[in-house]
């Protein structure tokens, strides 16, 4: 049986994973502009972000905006925010395609998690196959790739088959020694 949950929760949730960022590399105009550079700025965000202590260590991955609006949220609701997100983020990604238009890189992520397998144990437990896609917007500023916005979906289908479908004979099979020569409409 398929359950699909759209999660739109945790889109907003992963949305607020682009205010929590990493320390940033220094790429000269051209370099920063490669297909590479945005995968491998991106791919360092993830895994300061989910060794991450503090917020601040990954700031530096963030766009001033972003930055901006971080700092101004309550030191004590930014902690709480930060260890949240970091409890939920799924520890490998997979980048599917980059697509650059200037100083503009969308990246297309995925995570598949099989029930009961892998490191990441997914939202719901060990039941449930989870499929998140995911969309990074990524700017150059200051001649660097910063991330400046995430938003994911995640589907889920139970890995539990569901019982067949009622055949016209079990319509007419009696439901109880009580119940004989008695027929279902």
């Amino acid at each position: 049986m398929k359950n699909n949950i759209s999660a739109v929760a945790l889109s907003t949730i992963f949305a607020a994973l682009s205010i929590v960022s990493f320390p940033s590399l220094s790429f000269a105009d051209e370099a920063a502009k490669s297909a590479a550079a945005p995968i491998t700025v991106f791919e360092k965000y993830h895994e300061a972000f989910i060794n991450a202590k503090t917020y601040e260590e990954v700031l530096p991955f963030l766009v001033q905006k972003v930055v901006k609006e971080m700092k101004a949220t309550p030191a004590e609701e930014r902690k709480m925010m930060f260890g949240f997100l970091q409890s939920m983020a799924p520890k490998k990604i997979n980048v599917i395609s980059t697509k650059i238009e200037g100083d503009v890189a969308t990246l297309q992520l995925a995570i598949v998690i099989p029930a009961g397998k892998g490191e990441d144990k997914g939202l719901f437990g060990n039941s449930m196959k989870e499929e998140t896609t995911g969309e990074v917007r990524m700017v150059v500023e200051d001649g660097e790739w910063k991330v400046e916005k995430e938003k994911w979906n995640t589907k889920m289908t139970s890995d539990q088959t569901p019982p067949p479908a009622p055949t016209a004979e079990a319509a007419v099979t009696p439901l109880s020694p009580f119940s004989e020569g008695v027929s279902k409409p």
